[in-house]
Parts: C-alpha cells; structure tokens; sequence
C-alpha cells in the first residue's frame, strides 16, 4: 500500500518483484489529469531536459550517470560494473535475495532513494540533451556511513518482465 507525505493512501501496487534481476514495484494512481513534465525541480533548482527509455547500449562501464533520488537529490557519478549481482536482505525474511544483471554506479544511494531514475545524457539537440533512463535504483551500501555507490535494476529488464511502457517527454529533432 502506497501512500504520500500526508499519510493519504494513493493506491496498491499492482506489479512487483524482489527476485532474479528486478527489485521494483509499481503503484498506479488514480489520477487521469496527470501531465507529463520535462523539468525536475530539486530545491530550487530546476533541471530542464527531455528523457526517454534508453537501451543496452547506453550502459557502459566508465559512462557517466545522473541519478535522481528523493533523499540524495541529482546527483553525478559513474558507471562502475555493468553486470553486477548483489544479496539483499528483505524486512520479514530469513534468507538473502541475489538480485542479478544490474548496474553499480559511483551515485550515493541513500535510504529513500528507492526507485529513483538513473539515466545518461545523449548530444545535445539545440539548447536540450536528452536524459535516457537507463536504471531504476533500488540499493546501496550496507553501511550508511559508506554511501559511495548505489544500485540499479536495468530498465530494459522491468520493461520486458513486467511489460511496461516508460512515459517520458517526447522531443523531435
């Protein structure tokens, strides 16, 4: 059950996984009026781009990644292994997950970061570069005082497994 800094519940996930090479859940909500923006205000900064799903190719290691998370905020790293497995231990559960076929990256991943985007950047399209999102995050250290990397499941593996489709800002050329 999801529900918003007010503690109003919004609504039930209705697909999710922790297991294989997805750690993700999604939460529909109710709302039909929503629009699709292509500026993220962080303070108050605002970062305006244009953003679309990106593809396998786009994931190499040493390539620089932007990550958004509602804790750490945008920030900037690098990408450090393209093909990592990490154990994760769930609230409620004896044993350890293997979340396999992610992306390790040099972003902190503080706790409430979850789920936050993690794209690259492509070439510049007059005053525009687009963002393609490469990762969900959903890990970091286990130790919060070594907050030197976080974790993300690839998104061409959500959009296969859980046949979704990523609303992003269109742009034309």
């Amino acid at each position: 059950m999801m529900r918003n800094e007010n503690n109003i519940h919004i609504n039930k996930r209705t697909k999710g996984q922790h297991s294989g090479t997805i750690d993700a859940a999604f939460v529909p909500f109710p709302n039909d009026n929503w629009q699709v923006s292509s500026e993220i205000k962080v303070s108050d900064t605002e970062y305006s781009s244009f953003y679309a799903a990106g593809d396998e190719s786009m994931i190499a290691q040493g390539a620089t990644v932007y990550k958004f998370g509602v804790t750490s905020g945008f920030t900037t790293g690098t990408i450090e292994y393209t093909n990592y497995s990490c154990r994760v231990e769930y609230d409620g559960e004896s044993d350890y997950t293997t979340i396999s076929n992610c992306i390790r990256y040099t972003n902190a991943s503080l706790s409430g970061d979850s789920g936050g985007p993690v794209y690259v950047k492509g070439e510049y399209i007059g005053r525009y570069a687009p963002y393609y999102l490469i990762a969900c995050n959903f890990a970091g250290p286990v130790d919060s005082e070594n907050n030197t990397f976080g974790i993300g499941c690839r998104i061409t593996n959500i959009i296969n497994d859980f046949n979704v489709d990523i609303v992003g800002s269109n742009y034309t050329l």
